[in-house]
């Protein structure tokens, strides 16, 4: 009985051993299954965990570009911030001036504005000088105007000087005598006004009774008060004034005289402006006979020290004549 109880406990046993076995076969094969799932997993979390890795290192190599990046930009964004700081220090300098030069502009806009109102004023005033200059800057007949003879001072002086010996018949000697007045009496001076037609130049005429009241004037000045004052006592149609050109080593020189023309085709010539030493009289110069006119314009011009002379023009209160040459005068004196 022992012995089959032994023999049914080691059956019991074995069976238990085998049931164990069995069931020991079964966890291992599902301890086997998770170890291969939990290598798996493993495996993958570990490529998961080299392929973190790996992107790790690339954002950090990123990281460490953006930092340089980030460096560089703050060194420009210093740069430019100094930048800034100079260009706001040049901007505030610049709107100062700015403003300075503002306050410039409006202080010359005044004066340019002040300016304009004194030029328009000129501006005006030099139309009515260049008007006035122009009528005393005559052509042609317009001379003929300046000769006047029935002007109240210019007859007054003439009887003063003349004096009671004068019987009414003007003649070459009472020429010499006003000639020489003038001459003693009446100063040279350049004119005060200068004007030509239609512009600013260096001639202007005096009335006669203008070349009295100022006591001085130049030679058509002196020529016109010399003809005014002949014919204030008598009308006569032998006096002229003659504009000539006169021409040293090739200067020219416009000069203005006296014709008086006598004996038909002989003149002299009276000259209130310049005096001659080589002739012994005291007022200007003058021939001392009458001449040709050929002779008396040689004459002249030798006396005077000239290699040439033209005659332009002659005129008195009715006539205006102009030449080209020397011949066209004789031919018409």
């Amino acid at each position: 009985m022992e012995r089959n109880v032994l023999v049914i406990g080691l059956g019991i046993g074995l069976v238990v051993a085998s049931v164990l076995a069995g069931a020991s076969f079964f966890e291992y094969q599902n301890i086997k299954t998770d170890y291969n799932e939990l290598k798996e997993e493993f495996e993958s979390i570990n490529q998961s965990a080299i392929n973190w890795k790996n992107k790790y290192y690339n954002l950090q190599n990123q990281y460490n570009n953006l930092q340089n990046k980030y460096n560089t930009l703050q060194n420009n964004y210093s740069n430019l911030q100094s930048q800034y700081n100079n260009l706001q220090n040049k901007y505030n300098t610049l709107q100062n001036n700015y403003s300075n030069l503002q306050s410039q502009y409006n202080n010359l806009q005044n004066e340019y504005n002040t300016l304009q109102t004194d030029y328009s004023n000129l501006q005006n005033q030099y139309n009515d000088y260049k008007e006035m200059v122009n009528k005393r800057t005559p052509s042609g007949n317009e001379k003929c105007k300046f000769i006047t003879p029935d002007d109240d001072s210019v007859k007054t002086k003439t009887a003063s000087i003349l004096g009671s010996k004068f019987d009414g018949d003007l003649s070459t000697h009472e020429v010499k005598d006003l000639n020489d007045w003038i001459y003693e009496n009446i100063d040279y001076n350049y004119d005060v006004y200068v004007g030509y037609k239609n512009n600013i130049g260096t001639e202007c005429w005096q009335y006669p009774s203008e070349t009295l009241s100022l006591g001085r004037g130049d030679c058509e000045d002196k020529a016109l008060l010399l003809v005014s004052m002949c014919l204030s006592q008598e009308k006569v149609g032998w006096l002229y004034v003659a504009e000539v050109e006169l021409t040293k080593d090739g200067d020219k020189m416009q000069h203005v005289c006296v014709f008086v023309n006598v004996e038909g085709d002989k003149m002299h010539i009276f000259d209130p402006t310049w005096r001659n030493t080589d002739f012994p009289y005291d007022g200007g110069w003058r021939n001392t006979e009458s001449r040709i006119e050929s002779s008396a314009l040689d004459e002249y011009r030798k006396e005077n020290g000239f290699d040439s002379i033209r005659v332009k023009s002659v005129f008195n209160m009715n006539i205006y004549k102009s030449f080209n040459n020397n011949e066209e005068f004789y031919n018409w004196f």
